[in-house]
C-alpha cells in the first residue's frame, strides 16, 4: 500500500478547522471529476458530430480519435479523483480502505451511499 500525507492523521484527532478543510478539500476534487466528466462528454460530442457528418477517411478519423480520447481523458480524471479522494475519506470517516484499487472504489462508492441515506 502506497503511503498517504494523511496516514499519520487520525480523525480523532481533527479539529473543526481541520475537518473542514478535509471537506472543502473533497468539494474541490469532486468538482475535479465533474469538469473530467464535462469535458469527455464534450469531446464525444464533437466527435459523434464530426462522425455523422463525415464523408472523407481523415474527418472519420478525426472523429475516432476524439471519441478515444474522451474515453482517456475521463479514464485519467476519474483515476485521479480515486487516488487523491480515497486518503481524505478514510481520514475524515476512521474508515480503513482495502489496498485492492478495486476494492477502493467500492468501498468509496459504499461510503457514498451510506452518507447520502
Amino acid at each position: 500500500m502506497t503511503k498517504s500525507v494523511y496516514d499519520h492523521y487520525s480523525s480523532t484527532e481533527l479539529t473543526l478547522r481541520d475537518q473542514l478543510a478535509v471537506d472543502r478539500t473533497l468539494l474541490a476534487h469532486e468538482r475535479t471529476l465533474l469538469s473530467y466528466a464535462r469535458t469527455m462528454v464534450g469531446l464525444i460530442a464533437v466527435g459523434g458530430t464530426l462522425f455523422q457528418l463525415s464523408n472523407h477517411w481523415l474527418t472519420t478519423l478525426a472523429s475516432l480519435l476524439l471519441l478515444g480520447t474522451s474515453i482517456v481523458v475521463f479514464a485519467v480524471g476519474f483515476s485521479h479523483f480515486a487516488k487523491s479522494s480515497l486518503p481524505l475519506y478514510r481520514l475524515q470517516h476512521g474508515y480503513h480502505l482495502p489496498d485492492s484499487k478495486v476494492q477502493k472504489i467500492f468501498a468509496l462508492l459504499h461510503l457514498e451511499r451510506r452518507e447520502t441515506t
